[in-house]
């Protein structure tokens, strides 16, 4: 049985309109051909002369719409934070020395290191401090020194430049370590070792103000 038998029922029950509708099932009838090979169509509708023979291999049939290709994925580069506490951005020197430890020189090596991974990092600030022991102008020229050394480490390490390196230094204004000034001179120097030290305040380009 045809595809034209199977058809004409299904005019017959829906009327004039499925007279002028397409079929609904796949025409699997040969195609008409003319001398040179080019396939025939009727004048009127432009569809295909077919024949009464069958055959699987259609040139009239309706082209499968190919969906487009995805488009390609977007990588976005996810920006690296690395948590850096304030402990871990303080530089602690001895009593009257501006020289960085070995001990200070590895936090200083490990703090360069996450700086440069950190992709949102836009500059750093070098603040010096001294302890309140001494002459306050001495102590500014000691906290300036400080504050000197650990930039120039900093920049040798390929972390920062002239240009965003921020440097101030304070001597002993800011200071608020607890300590009795009635203690014997070695425990009060002990005493003070936190207020010897040097802070690296970050900036970073998605934050309004630095990590302190």
């Amino acid at each position: 049985m045809n595809t034209m038998k199977i058809c004409m029922p299904l005019a017959l029950v829906v009327g004039a309109w499925a007279l002028s509708a397409p079929c609904a099932f796949a025409d699997t009838r040969d195609v008409v051909h003319n001398d040179y090979g080019t396939i025939v169509h009727t004048e009127g509708s432009g569809t295909c002369v077919r024949t009464k023979w069958m055959d699987a291999n259609d040139p009239c049939a309706p082209a499968v719409a190919v969906p487009p290709p995805p488009p390609p994925r977007v990588q976005v580069q996810e920006q690296i934070r690395t948590v850096i506490s304030k402990e871990d951005r303080t530089i602690y020197f001895g009593f009257n020395q501006a020289s960085i430890s070995p001990e200070m020189q590895q936090r200083l090596d490990t703090l360069s290191n996450n700086l440069r991974a950190d992709t949102t990092v836009k500059g750093a600030r070098i603040v010096g401090y001294a302890d309140r022991i001494g002459n306050a102008g001495y102590n500014e020229q000691l906290s300036k020194k400080r504050a000197e050394n650990v930039r120039q480490y900093l920049i040798a390490k390929g972390v920062i430049n002239t240009q965003v390196a921020d440097t101030r230094w304070y001597g002993s204004q800011e200071n608020d370590t607890s300590c009795n000034n009635k203690l014997p001179r070695p425990q009060l120097i002990d005493c003070l070792q936190r207020d010897r030290r040097v802070e690296v305040e970050i900036d970073y380009a998605s934050e309004q103000r630095a990590s302190r």
